[in-house]
């Protein structure tokens, strides 16, 4: 039989009954024992006094609290039970209720109340009358060091006292659970999840109002309380109720407070995503699609984790932020980029991700946006991260965006079927793109079939034709009427590059000419050397040649730079902005710049600029002669790189220096 918890006595009126307290419940553990693992003995744990090093037998162990190191205090059991002996070890019966009316689920812990030496007879009449009666004693008992509120049963030939102090816990538990359960099931997030997040902050108020209501029936049960008892426990409730009222005010202020932070997020996420829509032309609306389908392939995977998917809904549309930095001559180009175009454009995913991160997003957007263009095999950029280590926001990003860009149009290519985009996509699985993700893509392939079809594959020319459109509309010149001095001037200058092939020479000739005409101004012939990816004065001639000689500027950067790369002219902007700190070491001071790019079909050959020292705007006649210039000398200058190129490779010399532009720093310039 198992030993009794202890032994005291059932208490009501002038009543004891003495009884043995018992656990009803049986628990099971799995014990281990300490053997030697050579002999298979079992290991003694002995009681040994570390002074005298023998062993100590149970009736000489005593307990002892420590006061200082080394000082104890010694209780014997006796001094224990003499602290309450009564509080300790009796079951005190404050009333007899109904059986009924105590559901049995919200027993706790049972116990058996045994009938003790010399009480079985006062035992049987208590345990009979309750029988009788149908009544369950509510009775109040220490257990563990802390009084607790019981309720005690006939349960056949014995009593069963069992525990009520979890019925708060209980009822919170269910009707917590529950609704977290419907909750979950409307927004398809996880139970527990959804009950951690929102209900389990409100247990303090399920177990304030218990405690209030344990007290009430106590005291309205015990026999010498009387009806002024109430006056002091019945605020408890109110003030339960307006402490939860207050706390949950701040709690929807809190939740309004995030709302309006969520919408400033996302309207900016929105200025930027236009921000690049307007920088990129040829992939116009790209962003928008890639977030579309990026959020269907994310219900696919089932990622329900809110910050998972608000990050991806975020990194959608900003993925491409770093391509504010790249020179828009790269982003627009009618043709495929060169080793150095590309290795300009795979700055962006870095550039991007550093561009964002000062934002301090609530959820992480930046990782997405410069992990998208790793490959799974651990062979993308920027950091060559491989397989799961790669953000699954990432992976779901670049399968995506490789869709939409191969059914898109471009410059350079006609869109691809769908058919041909989702075959490349399997084809790349497992080598570029998560087989995980890849397949889910499969399966939501359909409705992007139906978005394909409804969705216009024009987008990119439309766009560069209205850019075009509005750029002539708006060109700061009027037709200027041909006058016959304008003809023969354009006659000299024609005969001039049609009778020399020497660059240098050609120079000085078509200055002479140009400075009847305007005097005080320096012509320079900018050529595109590629490895630099630069405009270099190779040749110039007018006051300032011998300075401006050698200067090199950057495809996209300054006046020249953005001439050659967007194929444009530029008038009358001030020589300054191209010429930079160089501009106020010369005397007399460049005032105006009219710069013309030169090209061969569709290879950037270099720019023809003009700098001039008075301050009157260059006419429509001059920038006529000088885009006729530009257009006649394009085929000799590229001759002249050519031939340069060669002598550079058999004679390799030093090249000219270009300024060094970091990734920062061309993002700063670009924006």
């Amino acid at each position: 039989m198992p030993r009794s918890i202890w032994s005291g006595a059932i208490s009501f009126g002038l009543v004891n009954v003495p009884v043995k307290l018992y656990s009803a419940v049986s628990r099971k553990t799995v014990r281990f024992n300490q053997l030697n693992s050579e002999t298979g003995n079992r290991i003694a744990q002995k009681r040994v006094d570390p002074e005298t090093g023998e062993e100590v037998p149970f009736d000489q162990i005593v307990k002892g609290f420590e006061l200082t190191k080394d000082r104890y205090v010694i209780v014997t059991p006796d001094e224990l039970d003499a602290l309450d002996p009564e509080r300790t070890r009796t079951v005190d019966i404050e009333d007899f209720v109904d059986l009924a009316e105590i559901d049995p689920i919200y027993y706790d812990h049972p116990y058996y109340l045994v009938p003790d030496k010399g009480s079985a007879k006062a035992y049987g009449l208590l345990l009979n009358a309750m029988e009788a009666s149908g009544k369950v004693a509510i009775a109040r008992v220490v257990l563990r060091s802390k009084e607790q509120l019981v309720a005690i049963r006939p349960a056949g030939d014995l009593l069963m006292m069992e525990q009520t102090q979890s019925f708060s816990g209980l009822y919170f538990v269910l009707n917590t659970g529950l609704i977290a359960v419907a909750i979950a099931f409307e927004q398809r997030h996880a139970p527990w999840q959804v009950w951690r997040e929102h209900c389990s902050p409100l247990w303090l108020t399920y177990f304030g109002g218990a405690a209030a209501a344990g007290l009430t029936l106590l005291l309205v049960s015990t026999r010498n309380a009387g009806f002024g008892v109430l006056t002091f426990v019945a605020p408890i409730p109110f003030i339960i109720y307006a402490s939860f009222k207050t706390a949950v005010a701040r709690m929807q202020d809190h939740v309004a407070h995030l709302g309006r932070v969520n919408s400033m997020y996302l309207a900016t996420i929105e200025t930027l995503a236009q921000a690049i829509d307007a920088k990129d032309e040829v992939t116009h609306d790209h962003i928008r699609r890639v977030q579309r389908n990026a959020m269907r392939l994310a219900r696919q995977l089932g990622i329900t984790d809110d910050g998972e998917v608000r990050a991806l809904e975020a990194a959608s549309l900003l993925h491409d932020m770093g391509k504010l930095a790249v020179p828009e001559h790269i982003l627009n180009k009618p043709d495929k980029l060169t080793p150095a175009e590309f290795d300009r454009m795979k700055e962006h995913a870095a550039i991007g991700a550093d561009i964002l991160s000062p934002i301090g997003f609530p959820f992480p957007v930046v990782p997405i946006v410069r992990h998208h263009h790793e490959n799974w095999d651990g062979t993308g950029y920027p950091d060559g991260l491989k397989g799961p280590a790669i953000p699954i926001g990432a992976r779901i990003l670049s399968v995506v965006d490789c869709f939409d860009a191969l059914t898109s149009d471009r410059p350079y290519r006609k869109a691809l079927s769908t058919e041909r985009a989702i075959q490349i996509i399997v084809d790349r699985s497992g080598v570029m793109y998560d087989p995980a993700v890849v397949a889910a893509f499969l399966h939501i392939k359909d409705e992007l079939l139906e978005e394909c079809e409804s969705t216009s594959g024009q987008h990119a020319f439309d766009a560069i034709a209205r850019a075009r459109q509005t750029a002539l509309e708006h060109s700061p010149l009027d037709s200027p009427a041909v006058t016959s001095a304008m003809v023969m001037m354009a006659g000299r200058l024609g005969r001039s590059i049609g009778g020399s092939r020497e660059l240098a020479s050609l120079c000085d000739s078509l200055h002479e000419q140009l400075a009847s005409l305007r005097p005080g101004v320096t012509l320079v012939i900018f050529q595109h050397d590629p490895q630099l990816d630069a405009l270099v004065a190779h040749h110039a001639s007018g006051p300032h040649s011998e300075a401006i000689k050698e200067l090199t500027i950057g495809v996209g950067l300054r006046l020249t730079g953005w001439v050659a790369a967007h194929r444009s002219t530029i008038v009358n902007s001030e020589a300054a902005l191209d010429l930079g700190n160089l501009a106020t070491k010369l005397q007399p001071t460049p005032q105006l710049c009219l710069s013309a790019h030169m090209a061969v079909g569709t290879e950037m050959v270099g720019a023809l600029t003009a700098y001039s020292t008075v301050d009157r705007p260059f006419t429509a006649n001059e920038v006529s002669l000088l885009e006729m210039l530009a257009c006649l000398l394009a085929p000799i200058v590229r001759n002249d790189a050519t031939a340069r190129a060669v002598r550079r490779e058999h004679e390799p010399g030093r090249l000219p220096a270009i300024e060094q532009v970091t990734p920062t720093r061309r993002a700063l310039r670009a924006v």
